[in-house]
């Protein structure tokens, strides 16, 4: 690879990113490919909790904010203090909501991750509290906003991903005692 080409990319092998719905992935290689008739450079990503599983992402669409590196000890710490006063604006049409949630998924932003998470499982609270169902659609986005989110935050803090949610809530404890 000519060094102007190798100058503009912005991760490296064995940087650790996180890329959208595929979390935590490892730039495994970087290399030419075609796909539909064209040739670009690529990353290869190796996503860390579905080993089986290989994303190629284009060189050149590596400024979009679904690909960026993991967040550090120090911006995980910073967006569960955050936590306490954001949340994602509730849209009562189903389909708009829907956008606007998946939106956020594909942006991959770790704060607006936390954000949504945070805001459906206040809305699945207040709902069995009415003794009310959660909709279908809000339960998956739930569900692949939390993997996403606490995968990550797994990986940075090196703890099982089920220790996520006590972590958080012991972190929250610890900053609303000061």
């Amino acid at each position: 690879m000519k060094g102007t080409e190798r100058d503009t990319m912005k991760f490296s092998v064995n940087d650790t990113v996180f890329y959208g719905v595929h979390g935590v992935c490892t730039v495994s290689e970087i290399s030419k490919r075609e796909f539909c008739g064209s040739v670009s450079d690529y990353y290869t990503l190796k996503p860390v909790f579905s080993e089986r599983s290989t994303v190629y992402v284009p060189v050149e669409k590596d400024s979009e904010p679904k690909l960026r590196k993991v967040m550090s000890e120090e911006e995980v710490y910073q967006v569960i203090a955050e936590l306490p006063t954001k949340k994602c604006d509730w849209v009562e049409n189903d389909m708009a909501r829907k956008a606007a949630f998946t939106g956020i998924l594909k942006g991959g932003s770790a704060g607006e991750l936390a954000a949504l998470v945070k805001t459906l499982h206040e809305k699945r609270v207040s709902l069995e509290k009415q003794n009310k169902k959660m909709h279908s659609a809000d339960k998956r986005m739930l569900s692949e906003a939390e993997k996403m989110f606490h995968e990550e935050v797994a990986f940075v803090m090196n703890i099982d991903r089920d220790g996520v949610a006590p972590f958080i809530s012991e972190t929250l404890e610890k900053l609303q005692s000061r």
